[in-house]
């Protein structure tokens, strides 16, 4: 009888307890088109918390994150054409690195899951 009360208040308990991440979602398109596909990373600018990566498909992206500020990377693998010496497919970054290695994208994630809708329509110029 104890156990089963234990564990049904370790239920309540959890059910209970606060979230600790937040759907966020939104587009990414480059001069006007959807990336085909890529990934989208918000990384904690304290570098305290893990980053939280999410991927971009036809433009679209859908994942959960750690609420607060977050700096916004955002990257997309393109084909070019040669082959590595192990024979698989080189690629090269698609999008300028102002989106990705030196982006000054920020975002919020909060607890108001309606503020935590993007649209990162870029430039490649």
């Amino acid at each position: 009888m104890k156990i089963a009360l234990a564990v049904i208040l370790l239920a309540l308990t959890v059910g209970c307890s606060e979230r600790t991440t937040y759907p966020v979602s939104g587009t990414v398109a480059l001069d006007g088109e959807p990336v085909k596909w890529g990934k989208i990373m918000l990384i904690d600018p304290e570098m305290k918390l893990d980053s939280d990566v999410g991927n971009i498909v036809d433009g679209r992206f859908e994942f959960d994150a750690k609420p607060g500020k977050k700096r916004v990377e955002l990257r997309s693998p393109r084909d070019t054409g040669i082959k590595s010496e192990f024979g698989g497919t080189v690629t090269e970054e698609a999008l300028p690195r102002r989106y990705n290695s030196d982006s000054e994208l920020a975002v919020e994630v909060a607890s108001d899951t309606s503020n935590n809708v993007y649209s990162f329509d870029l430039e490649s110029n």
